[in-house]
């Protein structure tokens, strides 16, 4: 399997569905009807998927990202951002990625914000509050 290999497109109403089922094992939060919600499809299988979400203050989230075990490595998750960054267009976009993947998200142009650097948009001070009572160690991050 290579990247380019990899069809991103928008979820259908059943893809949506079952994205949310993932989400629920690996204890995301559902995306709700309004969300850009995106599937990498590779030999007509699902084996990734990521969202944009609205945060408040005409900011968006990228996120849910989520790739099958037999695609990790292969350029799923990259052709995911890609395609997300693509559809955020000139939005104001903010990622809360787990702390070991600061460096991936770097890759594509995030920038870590400093705690110092709150109030954030709602839907991040939401989703940070929810990491910390959950105790995981994550980073704000923010394309500059």
């Amino acid at each position: 399997m290579s990247a380019d290999s990899v069809e991103v497109r928008d979820a259908t109403l059943d893809e949506r569905a079952w994205a949310n089922r993932v989400y629920a094992s690996v204890d995301f939060e559902p995306s709700p009807a309004e969300t850009v919600q995106l599937v990498a499809i590779v030999g007509g299988a699902i084996v990734g998927l990521g969202r944009l979400g609205a945060v408040g203050g005409g900011a968006v989230e990228l996120g849910g990202m989520w790739t099958a075990e037999s695609a990790r490595g292969t350029g799923v998750a990259a052709a995911m951002v890609r395609a997300l960054l693509a559809r955020a267009g000139a939005a104001d976009v903010w990622c809360v990625p787990f702390r070991p993947l600061v460096d991936y998200y770097a890759r594509f142009g995030f920038a870590e914000v400093p705690p110092s650097a709150a109030p954030w948009p709602p839907g991040i001070a939401h989703k940070v509050a929810r990491c910390a009572e959950h105790g995981q160690a994550i980073a704000i991050m923010r394309l500059p």
